[in-house]
């Protein structure tokens, strides 16, 4: 059985999300100021780190499986924000 580096698919995003945390902190500083914000921050990257590292977990079992569930959960999403584009 071929074994696989999980490594880089978990570094290479928590890097990424990193950089655009920073970016966005640097950007829009009063964000973190307002009542809360640092700790609404931290819930969602845990979070993010929680749904990301299980999405890669999955995806390396099953990669036709997985995109087929991101595709149609794109879709939904898609659909979601089109329809409430043209609510009014």
């Amino acid at each position: 059985m071929k074994r696989r580096r999980l490594w880089p698919w978990l570094v290479v995003p928590a890097l990424g999300v990193t950089a655009l945390v920073i970016y966005l902190a640097g950007r829009y500083p009063e964000a973190l100021d307002e009542g809360g914000g640092q700790l609404h921050l931290t819930y969602m990257v845990l979070l993010l780190a929680l749904v990301g590292s299980s999405a890669v977990l999955h995806w390396r079992r099953r990669p036709r499986r997985a995109l087929g569930h991101a595709l149609a959960w794109a879709a939904i999403a898609l659909v979601l924000l089109v329809g409430y584009s043209y609510r009014h």
